[in-house]
């Protein structure tokens, strides 16, 4: 299906490889945060988006707000949610954007040859249905109204503070050097969350 998108779609696509359900609704998130917030003051001012999942939403929130996981204004706990947070850093105002549901994107058909695919090598002719029933929820999701797409409410928030953890420390352990942030304190040593999590499985096996 031959789809005309939106510049910024074309962009966020571009950035991701090709263009998917997820992406759009990153995509159409961003849109709607952009319009509740104003553009020119998220610009100005900053903000952080705390996203609840891990799909390809995530590229189009980084090709489009510059919020990415390396300078720590993304912050991804995958929920496996669409939930979105775009928070303003200097006073903590912003909107918690959720998809509604839609059944459109989740029909047994669909979750069963996703399933399938993501299991066994396909063949041409169910490539072809799932590459259509991509396309068929790409254009509903493009042709819907914001509204008809999600529910948001405006929040108050602490004032968010991106924290930058440079310095590094030597695990006692396996002696990888690690990000002080990401160390933890066990039976008098300091180690990677690594080596902490066999800790504790050796000691619930124990």
């Amino acid at each position: 299906m031959f789809f005309i998108v939106p510049i910024n779609l074309k962009r966020a696509s571009d950035f991701h490889g090709h263009l998917c359900p997820d992406l759009v609704i990153g995509y159409r998130a961003c849109e709607l945060a952009e319009k509740i917030l104003g553009r020119e003051r998220m610009e100005k001012e900053g903000i952080v988006v705390v996203a609840y999942n891990s799909t390809s939403a995530i590229d189009a929130i980084q090709t489009l707000t510059g919020c990415t996981i390396g300078n720590r204004a993304l912050q991804i706990i995958d929920w496996g949610k669409h939930r979105y947070l775009f928070i303003f850093e200097t006073t903590g105002e912003g909107v918690e954007i959720s998809f509604r549901n839609h059944d459109f994107l989740s029909s047994e058909e669909y979750n069963a040859l996703e399933e399938k695919m993501n299991r066994y090598p396909s063949n041409p002719k169910e490539s072809a249905l799932y590459q259509r029933m991509i396309d068929e929820r790409v254009k509903q999701l493009l042709s819907a109204t914001n509204e008809d797409i999600f529910t948001y409410r405006e929040v108050k928030m602490n004032p968010v503070k991106r924290e930058v953890v440079t310095g590094l420390l030597r695990c006692e352990i396996c002696g990888d050097m690690v990000l002080r942030s990401n160390t933890a304190r066990t039976r008098g040593k300091t180690i990677c969350y690594e080596c902490f999590n066999k800790e504790v499985g050796m000691m619930e096996n124990n």
